[in-house]
């Protein structure tokens, strides 16, 4: 299973380059909706919920579609990969991903207020980051086994 999610990432060339401007979108695209989504497939993985995870991932591609930039491609393939799998610990390595994905997003935003948080211990000490609303840790790569490990990168006001 850890190939098949490296060759994923190897073919869409996931990297830290900058991407195309998010406004490349339809009508009723709305970033915040995709936040929302994103905030609550957060919170699956807090409570160490694959289904519900699953679920809401799928939401969160019947939004993210509405997108049309190379940005909302990736989000929707790792929101995909997340749907269609059932265990946690491969959801949570495309988790690490799409955050950092929703990351560039959220910094193009009008009038949000979200806290960039990281965990040097997720994924065997890999790190991962994640956003969230509050400033409080409430970390998704470890639910209750290490609710609390990580520490606040940036607070993001638009």
């Amino acid at each position: 299973m850890y190939a098949y999610i490296m060759v994923t990432y190897l073919f869409w060339g996931m990297s830290n380059a900058d991407f195309t401007p998010i406004h490349n979108s339809s009508e009723d695209y709305n970033p915040i909706s995709i936040l929302e989504f994103y905030m609550e497939l957060k919170d699956a993985f807090v409570e160490s919920d694959s289904n519900k995870a699953s679920t809401i991932a799928t939401k969160l591609i019947d939004e993210v579609r509405k997108g049309k930039t190379d940005l909302h491609k990736r989000i929707e393939l790792d929101a995909k990969m997340i749907s269609e799998s059932s265990e946690i610990e491969v959801q949570r390595v495309h988790f690490k991903h799409l955050s950092e994905l929703m990351l560039k997003i959220s910094k193009d935003v009008e009038e949000i207020h979200v806290f960039h948080q990281f965990c040097p211990m997720a994924l065997k000490n890999t790190g991962a980051s994640w956003l969230s609303y509050s400033s409080e840790i409430r970390n998704p790569y470890y639910g209750n086994m290490m609710l609390k490990c990580g520490v606040v990168k940036e607070e993001i006001k638009n």
